[in-house]
């Protein structure tokens, strides 16, 4: 007897080793009497009844197989891999029965049932976009530090591979020379060379003379175990951490000291430069969005109030008047140092100096303009005289009729 899946497969013929028999499943697997639960149930017959049907909807059949283990001692194996169990749809059809407790009212036609299902609508809660980020190339992007490298320690024990190969701790001017390595490297300062733990002692006690053993009651203080043990607390980082201090001091101060002459060197090609240092624009400040302001022979017309004006964008960003000029200035790069290899860290550079200039005033009149109003001045004036020698004689004839 085997149990499998819950049923206790069984023979109750006799079966030579090596042989097969044949089962039907269904039949099988429908057995009450040999499942399992109900067997070792207090009331096996009441459980046979209540237990639900294993077998059904299953087709086919399953081979037992008596394997031998020893001399008249046989091993059941049955194979249920042949039997095809029930689809969902056939389970539901002819296996599951809706268990009822109480017997149903007769079906009225003319029965009106309320509705007692319903629909309720569903708030759908999206999740909140990510802040804006803008994913900008490497080139684009200035890095957030950019310091010069500090080349070289003076360190025997100390090379460095980037970003020019050193020599015994030493700077090799050739490749620079050569525009393979750089002078003074710019680079990220998270690739900045880190300061490394120096050794500690640099020189070695040694005894030099037995002397000192003639004297026995000195052998407390010239004893050279504890003259290497005092001489060695010297060394102890954590009794004396002015040693890190120091060290990292001295890094900086070279990293200083690089920082300064490549500003040296900078200066220098600057100054040799045969281009261009720098460039300037200036903006007038005055928005020219309404008619031209000069005459048709392109002189300036004699106005006022142009502090009222619109305002150029540009001087509205930087505080300007409409009374003043806008003055960008720009550097240019210098060439050798703004660049590869001098420079492999893309380092932020201002894009201009802007200063607002006060305008020049200036006021001009037309030549046919001015000897207009010059003739019509003359002609005014010879009308007047003349109404006014008119006038005098009318009166005289008034006054003296004869």
């Amino acid at each position: 007897m085997k149990y499998w899946q819950g049923v206790a497969i069984e023979t109750y013929e006799r079966v030579d080793g090596g042989n097969v028999t044949s089962r039907d499943c269904r039949a099988t697997f429908s057995n009450r009497s040999l499942y399992v639960g109900p067997r070792a149930s207090t009331n096996p017959s009441q459980a046979m009844d209540s237990h639900m049907d294993l077998g059904c909807g299953y087709k086919g059949h399953f081979n037992v197989t008596c394997r031998q283990v020893s001399p008249g001692v046989c091993m059941i194996e049955p194979d249920i891999s042949t039997c095809k169990p029930p689809t969902y749809e056939e389970a539901l059809t002819a296996c599951y029965s809706v268990p009822t407790t109480t017997t149903r009212p007769p079906a009225s036609a003319d029965a009106i049932v309320e509705d007692w299902l319903g629909v309720e609508d569903v708030n759908d809660s999206l999740a909140e976009l990510p802040t804006l980020y803008n994913i900008t190339t490497q080139t684009t992007t200035p890095f957030s530090c950019c310091e010069v490298h500090v080349g070289a320690v003076c360190r025997p024990d100390q090379n460095f591979k980037y970003p020019a190969p050193t020599k015994e701790g030493r700077w090799q001017p050739e490749p620079s020379y050569k525009r393979q390595a750089p002078y003074f490297a710019v680079v990220p300062c998270d690739r900045q060379a880190k300061n490394q733990p120096r050794k500690c002692p640099r020189v070695r006690i040694k005894e030099i003379s037995l002397a000192y053993l003639r004297w026995p009651q000195c052998r407390s203080a010239c004893s050279t175990a504890s003259v290497q043990a005092h001489f060695m607390s010297v060394c102890n980082r954590t009794k004396h951490p002015q040693i890190e201090e120091m060290e990292q001091r001295a890094h900086r101060d070279k990293i200083a000291s690089m920082s300064a002459k490549a500003a040296e060197l900078e200066a220098f090609v600057a100054e040799q430069m045969a281009t261009v240092k720098g460039s300037k624009d200036v903006i007038d400040c005055f928005a020219d969005d309404l008619p031209n302001r000069f005459n048709s022979l392109k002189l300036p017309k004699m106005r006022t109030g142009f502090e009222k004006m619109p305002l150029h964008n540009e001087c509205r960003l930087h505080g300007c008047k409409p009374t003043q000029c806008l003055e960008i200035t720009r550097t240019c790069k210098v060439p050798f140092v703004h660049e590869a290899p001098e420079v492999m860290c893309n380092v932020y550079r201002k894009n201009g100096t802007y200063n607002c200039i006060d305008k020049v005033g200036t006021m001009s009149n037309s030549p046919m303009s001015v000897n207009f109003g010059i003739i019509w001045f003359v002609v005014g004036g010879a009308f007047g005289c003349a109404g006014l020698i008119t006038f005098v004689k009318q009166l005289n004839k008034e006054v003296n009729p004869d």
